[in-house]
């Protein structure tokens, strides 16, 4: 029995190793923290970001699966269609990645990667409509 599998979520389990990280002396906290952004918590983030825009539409009612919209709108059985990714599932690491790479300093560049994940999330699920500016605004 090991601690990963009696861990449930996600969180507890990285916080464990970013604690286990801390006690040890010989252990780079920085480093580890940044290996697991960089090699899990982005290529999920990027992986899940690629996957919402492909995705498919799927039936909850006979459980038929389409790669567009059929022309009415709905499944040919009548039922409504529902995404088979969800906004949830996207962004579901970005503030845990965040979190860990403020408080253990990782490289600016990571930093960077994160920030341009979340804003390529917030692009693709925040509206943008245009909104009424003020001449002032641009000043």
């Amino acid at each position: 029995m090991s601690a990963y599998t009696s861990l449930e979520s996600m969180d507890d389990k990285l916080d464990a190793q970013m604690s286990l990280g801390v006690r040890i002396r010989a252990v780079d906290v920085k480093d580890v923290a940044h290996r697991v952004i960089t090699r899990h918590l982005l290529p999920d983030i990027q992986g899940s970001l690629k996957r919402f825009t492909g995705q498919q539409l799927r039936c909850p009612k006979c459980n038929s699966k389409y790669r567009r919209i059929p022309l009415r709108g709905a499944c040919y059985c009548g039922n409504k269609l529902t995404l088979t990714v969800h906004e949830a599932g996207v962004s579901k690491y970005l503030e845990k990645a965040k979190a860990i790479g403020m408080t253990y300093g990782v490289p600016a560049y990571t930093i960077q990667r994160i920030a341009l994940l979340e804003s390529a999330i917030n692009s693709l699920f925040q509206s943008d409509k245009v909104k009424n500016s003020k001449l002032d605004e641009f000043l």
